[in-house]
């Protein structure tokens, strides 16, 4: 049972992260969105760069994280297959973008035009992250069902062995 009981443990911590990586995820899409949002103003904002920073530092760290659980071929293969798109992710938004923001364009349809190529190639590695995310957390979700059944076989099994033992010494 304690067995059953630490990996129920460690799924749900799973679980817990890519919840973690979802809200970062979405943190650093609406970061970059505003920026673009902002980007006649020709910077970003101090506080909307530490914003972003956090959220990517958030991704990474929770690539780690998850990296390290990962005890089936399928959850490496997600990771493994995640992290050049956080990785690509964090560059688009880091320096491509803040410096299209900062750049002093000859021209406001170039601008828009670089500016919505961005936003589609963000919205692009979001919805691909998002679904490696889920990919994975259906992966540890099955585990930890998996891993639930047999907490309750292995108390049924306890509890019938229990049973027959007072059984036993009564009868």
């Amino acid at each position: 049972v304690n067995n059953a009981t630490e990996e129920n443990v460690l799924r749900q911590n799973q679980i817990r992260k890519v919840s973690e990586m979802e809200k970062a995820l979405l943190d650093l899409t609406l970061a970059a969105m505003d920026a673009i949002v902002d980007a006649d103003s020709g910077k970003v904002s101090l506080e909307l760069k530490r914003h972003m920073s956090e959220a990517q530092t958030a991704l990474l760290k929770g690539l780690d994280e998850l990296e390290d659980a990962a005890d089936t071929a399928e959850e490496k293969r997600i990771i493994n297959a995640q992290r050049p798109n956080v990785l690509k992710l964090d560059k688009l938004v880091s320096q491509d973008l803040v410096s299209a923001i900062e750049k002093k364009w000859d021209s406001k349809d170039k601008q828009n035009t670089a500016f919505a190529e961005m936003d589609d190639a963000i919205d692009a590695l979001s919805r691909e992250i998002e679904g490696d995310l889920a990919a994975f957390a259906a992966s540890v979700t099955d585990e930890l069902n998996e891993s639930q059944a047999a907490v309750q076989d292995q108390i049924g099994s306890s509890m019938t062995l229990s049973l027959l033992a007072y059984l036993l010494t009564i009868g």
